[in-house]
């Protein structure tokens, strides 16, 4: 099976056509050699598909595709000359091609990863021993990234959104202003903080958001109430009392 039909409808950005030519091009192979193209469901800004190669170059492997308007955020040549520096250096995956024109990136796939456990100090002991390791390189490249500048960039703007491929939308602009402060608003037995803005944000979702609407819940209602002996226990093992802000 070449394709992971379950998730092909969700291949709109980068066509299977485009995928399939970039591994076939990479690899030297024909669509025989390549099974299970599956879309992995982990990246904020870019697209990215395991795959496996038959023949002389057997195994599994991952291509990042990247999302739409990443230019914006990410130089591609800056990054194609940080993975130089770091190469054979042990610090990430290692590209096995990085396209500084496109950012389409090949590398072997990693299983079974996990995230650091910041509850676990062995876990934390281990990434901080791995940083100083880095930091002990001395590495270099030949740009910056300003990253303060970049905020600064940020803090100027008058409106933000949920995510800045949103951005070119003007339906996904938020005016700063409209999260100024925060008011406390009943959400089913308790109180949680909202922007001050809440109706316009709304409006901008939704329009109409106080018209009911027949849809799937993300979980069921109410939802909360079942946790609140949950809530109850650990704030008494805290000798803490529950704020009142939860029981309004």
């Amino acid at each position: 099976m070449l394709f992971d039909f379950n998730v092909v409808g969700e291949m709109a950005t980068s066509s299977m056509e485009t995928i399939q030519g970039v591994i076939e091009e990479y690899f030297g192979c024909d669509s025989d050699n390549i099974e299970n193209i599956c879309l992995l469901k982990k990246g904020m800004t870019n697209h990215n598909y395991s795959f496996e190669i038959s023949g002389d170059r057997a195994g599994k492997y991952l291509l990042r595709v990247p999302g739409e308007g990443t230019e914006r955020l990410i130089d591609r040549r800056h990054e194609a000359d940080a993975y130089k520096a770091i190469e054979g250096k042990g610090i990430c995956d290692a590209p096995l091609m990085i396209d500084p024109d496109t950012g389409y990136k090949i590398s072997g796939y990693i299983g079974n990863g996990r995230c650091c456990d910041p509850a676990k100090e062995d876990d934390v002991r281990r990434c901080i021993g791995f940083l100083k390791g880095f930091h002990a390189l001395d590495l270099s490249v030949d740009h910056e990234f300003d990253l303060y500048g970049q905020l600064e960039y940020y803090e100027l703007l008058e409106c933000v959104t949920q995510l800045w491929t949103m951005a070119a939308d003007r339906n996904m602009k938020f005016e700063k202003r409209w999260y100024d402060d925060a008011v406390y608003a009943p959400f089913e037995q308790i109180q949680v903080p909202v922007p001050t803005g809440y109706h316009e944000i709304l409006t901008k979702w939704y329009g109409d958001y106080m018209k009911a609407v027949k849809f799937e819940a993300g979980h069921d209602y109410p939802f909360y109430k079942k946790y609140e002996p949950e809530l109850e226990r650990l704030f008494a093992q805290r000798n803490q009392m529950i704020p009142e802000c939860f029981r309004k």
